[in-house]
């Protein structure tokens, strides 16, 4: 599929592959089709900065560039990568080479792969085939084949209403405290998590991490999932006295205040689809004012 600028590999009976093409930029090409769609160094950090409706971790990126900050990108739960391989493409626009790492249990692994190198972005990503949780060894992973995002290390996220078939496999899982401590040293972090309710589990398996460095994270967040191994709401308060923290599952972006947190659950677990995405900003990252002003204004 092509799709804004990148192509991305699926499996034609996942319902990821039909829910894409609902985008209006989504078309659907052969493999003669494949060309280059954007150079590098064709986009003006400057002028996207200024621009609305950009991605939350394009913008992100480029925060840390304004403030001199080295950082890597972390993306996990990558599903068919289309995260990984939009943010790698926007950095080489902008003619910087961090570095992605993207991790994906499931069986898109291979798709993931391939998609990274359509992209042209194999140079500067490294797809690993493991789930990231708060202990390492063998977990059990719960695929959902026809519905590859729903698939998660918790039970309780395959035993949901519509979820039309499962199965479960032993794979590889990792502590992101002990992969970064293997990689180069960057005193920043840009970290996207999406796994399906077990987001929690992932920030546990990470304290050095969010201790030492300027670690931006984003989690969905799953209250009815999180139910099944922690309280969301205490492990939402525990986060706000590190983080300022940012909803940005919906239209607007939307600031998370201390005392309202109790309600927040509460609101999100009302919702026709019980979730949303958080952003957390730790309080110890130079001009935190700068971002979080520019992620609520988007």
């Amino acid at each position: 599929m092509q799709i804004a600028g990148l192509y991305i590999l699926y499996y034609r009976d996942d319902h990821s592959f039909t829910y894409a093409l609902k985008d209006p930029r989504a078309k659907e090409v052969s493999h003669e089709d494949i060309r280059p769609l954007w150079t590098n160094g064709d986009v003006r950090v400057a002028e996207a900065w200024a621009l609305k409706g950009m991605g939350l971790f394009a913008l992100i990126s480029m925060h840390f560039w304004e403030q001199l900050i080295d950082f890597e990108y972390i993306d996990v739960g990558a599903n068919y990568g289309m995260t990984t391989v939009a943010l790698g493409g926007f950095y080489k626009r902008c003619g910087r080479n961090n570095r992605i790492y993207a991790f994906e249990p499931g069986e898109v692994f291979a798709l993931l792969q391939e998609t990274v190198r359509l992209n042209r972005l194999d140079d500067m990503t490294t797809c690993i085939r493991a789930a990231l949780s708060d202990e390492a060894g063998e977990v059990e992973f719960h695929l959902t084949p026809a519905q590859s995002p729903a698939s998660s290390l918790l039970s309780a996220a395959v035993q949901r209403a519509g979820i039309v078939e499962t199965r479960s496999v032993t794979v590889e899982a990792r502590r992101l405290d002990d992969f970064v401590s293997t990689i180069r040293y960057t005193a920043g972090l840009a970290v996207k998590i999406d796994a399906e309710g077990a987001d929690f589990k992932v920030l546990r398996g990470m304290p050095k991490i969010r201790a030492t460095k300027h670690a931006v994270i984003q989690i969905e967040f799953f209250p009815m999932l999180v139910d099944s191994y922690a309280d969301p709401a205490r492990e939402l308060i525990e986060l706000a006295k590190q983080y300022v923290m940012i909803d940005v599952g919906d239209t607007t972006n939307t600031l998370i205040a201390n005392s309202e947190i109790p309600g927040f659950v509460a609101r999100v677990r009302a919702k026709p689809v019980p979730s949303t995405d958080i952003l957390l900003i730790p309080y110890n990252l130079p001009a935190i004012k700068t971002l979080t002003t520019r992620i609520l204004n988007n």
